[in-house]
């Protein structure tokens, strides 16, 4: 019954990171479907979060993604031997923290920017961190090369190159490569790769 209970619990933690990126993502696609104001060419998605009516589904949605990611990033750290691991888990573990001060401190609040700033800097840092630690591995190379593709993207934003002026398909740009690093590249894939 112990071990039964056990292998039930590490299931759930191996399958946290997709659920967290379920959360995560669902709640910004919800948010923006149901506004009836937003713009993905004019606007940051952070306005989704001071918006009435839908700003309690975008918050809640990086806080309890976030919640729910952090057993995931733990399990990084503790559960697979070696220190560049806890290196990579804790990494996670901050980005998570910071996504979730994201829906804490919203669009109004002088500390959003700092924490969303924040945010996106760690996910660039995690790439790169875990793409140079895993370096001889097919999943490492990915990571590593998500730096300069994560980049590109703030860069074609910057030139002109997205359509209109608003943050929210950067943002959008961002976040799906973090999500794809999760599912697929982290070292605790749902679809490893990291042969």
């Amino acid at each position: 019954m112990e071990r039964r209970a056990t292998d039930w619990r590490s299931t759930a933690v191996d399958w946290s990171g997709a659920a967290a990126v379920c959360v995560t993502v669902g709640g910004i696609m919800l948010a923006t479907v149901l506004s009836p104001t937003f713009s993905w060419t004019h606007a940051p998605l952070s306005e989704l979060g001071v918006e009435p009516g839908v700003a309690w589904i975008f918050n809640g949605g990086l806080v309890g993604g976030a919640l729910i990611g952090l057993p995931f990033a733990y399990a990084i750290a503790t559960e697979i031997s070696g220190w560049k691991h806890s290196v990579i888990g804790v990494t996670l573990a901050v980005g998570l923290c910071f996504m979730a001060a994201v829906g804490v401190f919203p669009m109004d609040s002088p500390l959003h920017s700092p924490v969303a700033v924040a945010f996106y800097l760690t996910v660039t840092a995690l790439f790169a961190i875990d793409g140079l630690l895993r370096l001889r591995t097919r999943a490492g190379k990915i990571s590593i090369a998500f730096v300069p593709i994560h980049m590109l993207g703030w860069i074609l934003w910057g030139a002109g190159y997205f359509p209109g002026p608003g943050l929210a398909l950067p943002e959008l740009y961002g976040a799906l490569l973090f999500s794809i690093w999760v599912i697929v590249l982290s070292p605790k894939a749902v679809v490893s790769i990291e042969t």
